[in-house]
């Protein structure tokens, strides 16, 4: 998780489709999420999801076809600092 804040603070990617894009730009790089375990790491989808306290980004592993499965949500205040992170949804 880190590393994926690291690249939202500092490189400013304030999207989702900017997120997903630069987790996805090398495969395995910034995610090896590999969920149907044939050794290639999976897509990862990004959604913003709305708080009352600030952005929410669910991670969403795509490796057939389908919704994928949330793997994490990264939870970040109005200035992009990380606040904290799920394993997979985060609590509404």
């Amino acid at each position: 998780m880190e590393p994926i804040s690291w690249l939202v603070r500092f490189n400013k990617l304030h999207s989702a489709s900017a997120i997903e894009q630069a987790i996805n730009g090398t495969p395995g790089q910034f995610s090896k999420v590999d969920t149907n375990t044939d050794g290639t790491p999976d897509y990862i989808a990004v959604a913003e999801k709305s708080r009352d306290d600030g952005r929410a980004f669910e991670l969403r592993a795509k490796a057939d076809k389908g919704d994928g499965v949330v793997v994490a949500t990264m939870l970040f205040d109005d200035s992009w600092s990380l606040v904290g992170w799920y394993n997979g949804v985060a609590p509404r």
